[in-house]
């Protein structure tokens, strides 16, 4: 399975006029081709090849941005599929 799962309180959440969600992912493999194998070297000691938003290279970019209008209410959502321990009171290395 790849993706967000989203548990909403009893209640619900506020409504908004759009919602995202974003997934950041680790890819541990070899090759730079369409077809990439798995590095396990690279799994185990958790340096990843690839670091992805939403499964592909430019995800956000583009077409693929995250587009609002002014006034808009919006709501995203951040995932995060990696080996790494992430506390969340350090995102100083968050770009977007």
């Amino acid at each position: 399975m790849y993706g967000v799962i989203l548990v909403e309180p009893e209640q619900g959440l506020p409504k908004v006029d759009k919602e995202f969600y974003v997934l950041q992912s680790e890819i541990y493999a070899t090759g730079k081709e369409k077809v990439l194998e798995l590095d396990w070297e690279a799994g185990l000691t958790e340096i990843p090849s690839h670091v992805v938003f939403n499964g592909r290279d430019g995800a956000l970019r583009d077409e693929g941005s995250l587009q609002v209008t002014a006034g808009d209410r919006f709501r995203v959502f951040f995932g995060i599929l990696s080996f790494e321990v992430i506390d969340s009171n350090d995102c100083s290395e968050l770009v977007m």
